[in-house]
Parts: C-alpha cells; sequence; structure tokens
C-alpha cells in the first residue's frame, strides 16, 4: 500500500508547488492588470485635458476678437475693460501656455500652441490700432488709455483721417478678409494640436486595451489550469483516503 501511495503523495506535492507558483503568477498579473487600467485612465484623463486646453486658448482667442469688435462698433468702453482685463490681469493665455508645457511631453504639441499664442500677440496689434482710432475719434483723453494703447503711436495718415473716418477704419480692420487670414494663422495651430491630442491618445487607448485584454485572458487561462490543478489534487487525495 505504501509503495502505490508514495508516488500519489509525491503528485499530490508537485501539484501543490506548481498551484503556489501559479498563484504567484496570477497575483503579479493581477497587479499588472490593475496598473494598466490605472496607466490607461490616467492617460485619457491628461490628453482630455490637454485637448480641453487647446479649446480654451481658441475660445479666449475669439473672445478678444468679440470685445475688440464690440468695442469697434458700439464705443462701449466695458468691452474695452473686459479685453485689457484678460490681457493685462488675468492673463488666462499665458496660464494656459504654462499647463500645456507642464503636462505635454509632446514637443509639436507645445510648439504649435506656442505659434498660435505668438500669432494671437501679433493680432492683437491690428486691435490696438483699432482701438486707438475709436478713442481718437471720440477725443478720449490718452492719460485714460490702457498702457499698451498709449504706447501705440497712429501713423501720420491715420492721424488725418475725421472721426467718422477714423471709426470705419477701426472696424474695417476687425472685419477685413486680412484679419480673417491673421484670426487662421491662430486657429490653424490649434487644430493642429488638438488633431494631434486626439491621435495619440487614441493610439495610447488602444495600446493599454490590447495589453489589457491580453493580461486577461492569460489570467482566464491561469484561473482555468488552477482549477483543474485543485481538482487533481483533491482527486488525488480522495483516492489516498480511500487506499488507506
Amino acid at each position: 500500500m505504501t509503495d502505490t501511495t508514495a508516488p500519489k503523495q509525491k503528485m499530490i506535492i508537485g501539484f501543490w508547488q506548481v498551484l503556489v507558483v501559479l498563484l504567484v503568477i496570477s497575483c503579479v498579473m493581477l497587479f499588472t492588470f490593475y496598473h494598466s487600467l490605472q496607466n490607461e485612465k490616467q492617460t485619457q484623463n491628461q490628453k482630455n485635458h490637454l485637448l480641453t486646453l487647446g479649446y480654451k486658448l481658441n475660445k479666449l482667442s475669439d473672445y478678444l476678437t468679440a470685445e475688440a469688435r464690440n468695442f469697434a462698433v458700439t464705443n462701449n468702453v466695458l468691452h474695452l475693460h473686459n479685453y485689457w482685463n484678460e490681457v493685462l490681469i488675468k492673463q488666462n493665455r499665458d496660464k494656459l501656455i504654462q499647463q500645456i508645457k507642464t503636462f505635454s511631453r509632446n514637443s509639436k504639441e507645445r510648439q504649435l500652441l506656442a505659434l498660435a499664442k505668438r500669432n494671437s500677440d501679433a493680432l492683437i496689434n491690428t486691435e490696438i490700432r483699432a482701438m486707438k482710432l475709436v478713442l481718437s475719434a471720440y477725443r478720449i483723453p490718452p492719460t485714460l488709455y490702457p498702457k499698451p494703447i498709449q504706447s501705440y503711436i497712429l501713423s501720420p495718415p491715420d492721424k488725418l483721417l475725421s472721426a467718422p473716418q477714423k471709426i470705419l477704419l477701426a472696424q474695417k480692420l476687425l472685419f477685413d478678409q486680412r484679419y480673417y487670414t491673421e484670426k487662421a494663422h491662430i486657429t490653424g495651430p490649434i487644430q493642429q494640436y488638438n488633431q494631434i491630442i486626439a491621435r495619440n491618445l487614441n493610439r495610447s487607448l488602444h495600446k493599454n486595451a490590447t495589453r489589457s485584454q491580453w493580461l486577461l485572458y492569460s489570467l482566464g487561462l491561469l484561473m482555468l489550469i488552477t482549477t483543474l490543478l485543485t481538482l487533481s489534487i483533491l482527486w488525488l487525495r480522495i483516492k489516498l483516503l480511500r487506499a488507506s
């Protein structure tokens, strides 16, 4: 009886050793699977945040355009105040660019939004000229101008214009084809930036999903083998008890 039970006991011990190894591997894979899911979530949140920053930068550019145009058309100083409060006080565009530099590891992404910011700054010069024409037309004292407008010097032809001509020119500057072209130089890089972010996000999500799926299948296979080993150990133990 001892001769027949000894091989079975050795087999049970071997199965237990394999079972322990499989359980360790399963724990490692479970940890890896959890880490993969967390990494996927973090990647998605980060890319979504970067996309949001791009949309915000575009929205801020549109906001400045709207305020400059509203001032040129209505002469309501509230729009002038809103415009310069954003540019000089809040400086949200600079804050967005800084956030992108912090979160983005892709130099192409940072370069595109930095280009959009530079083009937006260049467009401000056109808007400053329009604002000064309006203020000059209504004979507002220069001491009341925001500093960037104070430092801007109108060309001699601009100065010679009548008040109605100055207002018309200011409105033309903000609504003509050249302005729309300069505006496109802002929205263009932002759209490219958003496309790159979306493409990288989809690529990262697909890579993480493929890895997670492979880990899930592997875990399923390990669980199946572990179950079979456990059943085999139980079966051998039952045979040993019957034999004894």
